[in-house]
């Protein structure tokens, strides 16, 4: 059976994504990733993670980006929100 990639994304790359965003997170660096991984039921699908820097504040030219990202056809989002103690 073939795997979609919503599935390879879910193996292989989210393990991989949890280690980025923990680094990037520790060392207060901005980022966005963004995935496509299209599926029959949700031809649109996307996998995307916009973290800001250490100050809490986004990068700008990340916000921009992120913004044309999610101006596509109708689609799923989905964003995962996580908390921690302060320091």
């Amino acid at each position: 059976m073939t795997r979609t990639k919503e599935d390879v994304y879910d193996e292989e790359i989210s393990p991989l994504m949890v280690e980025i965003i923990r680094i990037t997170k520790a060392h207060g660096i901005a980022m966005l990733a963004s995935f496509s991984i299209p599926t029959e039921e949700h031809p649109h699908l996307l996998c995307t993670t916009h973290l800001p820097d250490d100050s809490g504040k986004p990068f700008a030219k990340f916000v921009d980006a992120a913004k044309t990202i999610r101006h596509q056809e109708p689609s799923l989002f989905a964003i995962t929100i996580t908390t921690e103690p302060k320091r």
